[in-house]
Order: C-alpha cells, then structure tokens, then sequence
C-alpha cells in the first residue's frame, strides 16, 4: 500500500512540475525559476530519481533541468534573492552558477546589475572566467569592451570569437611577463654570485664578453621603456 502511495504521489508532483513548466512556457510565470529549481531537486531526492528520467517524464532537456537546478544548488544566497526579486533572469542566473569561486560570481553579478556587462555577452564572459582563474573579472571584461567598441558591426557570435582571442592573447602575455621577471631575478642572483668566485683567466674573457652584450640588451630596452639613462 505504501508503495502504491508513493508512485501515486510521485505521479501527482510530476503532473504539478508539468503544468508549471507549460505555464513557464507560455509566458505565465507562475513560480519563479529559483522556486522551480527546488521543487525538480526535491522531487529527484524523495523520489530518487535521475535527471534524465524526470526529463523524459516531463517531455523536457536534461540541460533545462540543469540550468535550473544549478540556481539553489550553485548560487550564493544573495544572488538566489536577486533572482527571487526578479533583478536576475533565468540565463544570467545560470550562467552565474557556472561560477565555482563565490567572491567571483558576485564580481560577476555587480557587472550585470550595474550594466557594464550585458546578457548578450554573459556566457562568454563565464567561459572565459573559468578557463582563466588567473585573471581577474576586470581584466576580462576590458578585453571584452574593447572588442565591442572597435568592432560594432560584428555578430554576438563573431564578437565572442573576436574576444577569446583577445583575452588568450592577454594571458599569453602575462605569462611571457611573468617568465620574463622569473629569468631575470635568477640572473640577477647568479651576477651576484659571481661577484664572491674566483674566475679563471680563460672563463672571464668569455663571462665578459656576455655581460657586455647582454649590457648593450638591457641598456636598449630601458630606452625603449623610458627610463632615465644612468
């Protein structure tokens, strides 16, 4: 009897997330998509079931339950109350949700709510936090309004491409930076302890002979970085 009672139950609450996703559907929006991301979780916990199950119940994607289980089970508390009041929609939500790091999915919310970053660009910008921990939300976001401005006429698509590119770009620099300052404190350490050695005849004509050119190398880049001569 109880089992009987449990899959008429089951029955019910799955006719119940049915009518409200047709509603969702039809513009009615009868429970918000935070709401309607907890009933499909709980109904799959009670009920133990997959969410490729309950989507073929309910004639639906696995990625639309996805999306929508990801906005109580990923976003922070105060992003899951912007949803509820309505300041956030379903496709910036679950794009924020995509964010593992908390700090950074709130960085990138207060980009969306200020306006400085639009829907038409949220995914990319998501795409491109994840595979770049290493840079920062604003780093980011300037590559992506700089590719904006100079290139107005490109498609949503075009631009996203366009950005990518320029966002590896960015990062393919900061770690020629970042080798580059790594290189040149283990050579500055290596003069200096050259400077306690005592060095043959033979090997200080060619030591000589590479601190001279590399001389002529760092006196030229200072030139090209500005810096005041000595």
């Amino acid at each position: 009897m109880a089992s009987t009672q449990r899959l008429e139950e089951m029955a019910r609450r799955e006719k119940e997330l049915a009518d409200i996703w047709r509603w969702r559907a039809g513009r009615r929006r009868s429970v918000s998509p935070l709401a309607l991301g907890k009933m499909l979780l709980e109904h799959r916990v009670v009920f133990d079931v997959t969410q490729r199950d309950l989507a073929e119940k309910l004639g639906i994607s696995v990625t639309s339950i996805h999306h929508y289980e990801s906005l109580p089970e990923r976003l922070v508390p105060e992003l899951q109350d912007a949803v509820e009041k309505g300041r956030l929609n379903l496709k910036k939500a679950r794009a924020l949700a995509d964010i593992e790091d908390p700090d950074r999915q709130r960085e990138a919310a207060r980009l969306l709510l200020d306006g400085r970053l639009t829907s038409v660009y949220i995914e990319a910008f998501v795409a491109l936090v994840r595979k770049h921990p290493e840079l920062s939300t604003e780093e980011i976001l300037d590559q992506i309004q700089v590719v904006v401005r100079a290139h107005p006429e490109l498609s949503a698509e075009a631009a996203r491409r366009q950005i990518q590119r320029k966002v590896s770009e960015l990062r393919r620099k900061q770690v020629f930076w970042e080798m580059f300052s790594t290189t040149a404190l283990q050579f500055s350490k290596g003069v200096a302890a050259l400077l306690l050695e005592d060095v043959s005849e033979r090997r200080r004509s060619d030591l000589i002979a590479v601190l001279k050119a590399l001389d002529a190398r760092v006196q030229a880049a200072l030139e090209h970085l500005g810096a005041s001569p000595n």
